[in-house]
This record gives structure tokens, sequence and C-alpha cells, in this order.
């Protein structure tokens, strides 16, 4: 998979709260769920493909993708405090799927 594929996956994991076998299913059954993910039509990954890709993302860069969007909401003048919420969760996320594979 390529980067950006494998960020597209893991924030359409982390914004529908689906396990990696619910990805994966989602991913092969959803023309929706692979055009974010940029996946090619005739190829499909396993849950078990896509967590150890997604797991490979560092926190650090997690940390500049939520500076990123902190940026970004600024400019758009969204409230703070949903985005806040949101990066929240995902860094709540994240914590657990990576104690959960060490």
């Amino acid at each position: 998979m390529s980067s950006e594929m494998v960020f597209r996956a893991a924030i359409l994991k982390q914004q529908r709260q689906w396990t990696y076998k619910e990805l994966e299913f989602h991913l092969a059954d959803l023309q929706s769920g692979r055009a974010f993910v940029k996946l090619p039509f005739s190829i499909y990954y396993s849950d078990s493909s896509l967590q150890e890709n997604i797991k490979e993302i560092s926190f650090k860069i997690w940390e500049k993708i939520n500076i990123i969007l902190l940026k970004y909401a600024g400019k758009k003048d969204m409230r703070k405090d949903e985005l806040y919420e949101l990066i929240a969760l995902w860094w709540k996320q994240i914590y657990i799927d990576q104690r959960i594979l060490l």
C-alpha cells in the first residue's frame, strides 16, 4: 500500500470506528470506501495487512497531522472544540491500537 492509502484507510477506520475486519469488509464491498482510500479496483487487503500497515504510522506523524488539522480549522473558521474532540478520539484509538499490538 502507498503511504497515502494507509493514511486514508486509517482515517476511514477512525472516522467510522470500525475494527480492522470491518475495514477489510467495507473496502472490499463499498465503492465509496475504495474510492476514498484510492484502492485500485482489483486489489484487496486483508484485515491483518491493513493492521500491519496502519500500525506503522508513528505518534510523531499523527502529531504532525493534528497540527495541520488545527491550522486548517483556523483557516476554515471551524469550531476548534469539535476538532479537538475528534483529535482526542483519534489519539485515544491510536494509543489503544498501539498498546494491543505491542
